[in-house]
């Protein structure tokens, strides 16, 4: 999956927000969500705050006789900027009631404690802190939505990486092999199709390199039911889908008839509870299932054309031979194939004996006929 181009600004600007554009192929589609909560929220974030606050507040003890107290302020505002960006809005908002403790604590008269002098500095305080979580919520959000918008735009990459991929697949094996290495990327999943036989049974399309299938007899069992009790109705992921013990049985629907299942083992199975990654799974199913029945129908389509030419070719044997064999392409059509094939047999048995060897002339019977010499002769 390519990305886009992009300029070396915003890819400095992606960096300092968090959101890398240099990405391999295959990226995995992780939700911002999820990812604010397990990478960029987790308990290094807060010791991370505490330490930058820790840094601006010695700074500013430095510079506490030269520089007044709003300047020193401004010092905090940044660093609760710095922080919301960096490690997101809870460690932000952790750092903002430590600037204004770190602030009255070593900045304002007395200092060493937290009782002021000026009851003026309340009011500064307080507009402190609103504005510093202000600034850090704005910031986060920020944040979010950027990386929000880079998840969209790399779903769509994937969605037309997979629909490209399986345009040119021309076999079930192709179309399995795409969707695997696709859908097991997009979801860190392992990923396995089952698909139906001639008896509607399913049965594993990819089995592992041992030869033993990848999913347990009981799970093949609720495959095996949710393919056959769901009919063609509006694709939804509440009534097409079955978690069974941490797999997500999805049904590949296509407009004639349901293609097989779709199951999934996810790293995260969270992230099937948010609409857009339950709406990509939906799209990605429906990919796969379109891809599956196109396949069926060429397949249908060679061996009816095959049919057809070797109709046409018993036709055109059969009708050159003479007018007789052509009341046996009626019963060939009718059904009756043994019995046309002993009657085009014998039917070209006495074209040959009476059309042929007892009209033919032979130049050393005089000219004659074999019948005509024989009557001559008795």
């Amino acid at each position: 999956m390519n990305e886009p181009n992009t300029s070396k600004g915003e890819k400095r600007w992606f960096s300092f927000l968090g959101v890398f554009d240099e990405t391999p192929d295959f990226l995995p589609l992780i939700h911002p969500s999820l990812e604010s909560d397990s990478q960029y929220e987790r308990s290094g974030g807060y010791v991370s705050a505490l330490l930058v606050c820790a840094l601006i507040t010695v700074v500013s003890r430095a510079l506490r006789d030269l520089l007044d107290p709003a300047n020193l302020i401004m010092l905090y505002l940044l660093s609760v900027v710095g922080i919301a960006v960096k490690l997101g809005r809870k460690p932000a908002i952790l750092a903002s009631f430590l600037s204004v403790l770190a602030f009255d604590y070593f900045l304002v008269p007395p200092y060493y404690s937290l009782t002021v002098e000026d009851t003026q500095y309340l009011l500064i305080f307080a507009i402190m802190l609103i504005v510093s979580l202000l600034i850090s919520t704005l910031t986060a959000n920020l944040r979010y939505q950027v990386r929000m918008s880079r998840y969209r735009e790399r779903r769509t990459s994937a969605l037309f990486a997979l629909s490209k991929d399986l345009s040119g697949a021309l076999t079930n094996e192709q179309i399995v092999d795409i969707g695997n290495r696709h859908l097991g990327s997009m979801f860190q999943s392992k990923v396995t199709m089952l698909l139906p036989d001639r008896q509607e049974r399913l049965y594993v399309a990819n089995v592992l390199e041992n030869g033993s299938s990848s999913l347990s007899e009981p799970a093949m069992e609720r495959a095996q039911a949710l393919f056959d009790a769901i009919h063609l109705a509006q694709p939804d992921l509440r009534t097409d889908s079955l978690l069974f013990y941490g797999v997500l049985f999805m049904v590949l629907r296509a407009p004639m008839r349901n293609r097989g299942i779709l199951a999934i083992c996810p790293e995260d199975s969270r992230q099937f509870t948010i609409s857009e990654q339950q709406l990509l799974l939906l799209t990605c199913a429906a990919q796969v299932a379109l891809a599956l029945e196109r396949v069926h129908y060429v397949e249908i389509a060679q061996e009816t054309e095959v049919a057809m030419k070797a109709e046409q070719l018993r036709n055109s044997l059969l009708s050159g031979l003479c007018p007789t064999a052509c009341k046996s392409v009626l019963s060939v059509r009718s059904g009756r194939w043994w019995t046309a094939l002993n009657l085009t047999f014998v039917d070209s048995q006495k074209q040959i004996e009476v059309f042929y060897n007892r009209v033919r002339r032979h130049s050393h019977l005089g000219s004659l006929s074999s019948d005509t010499f024989e009557r001559a002769a008795a």
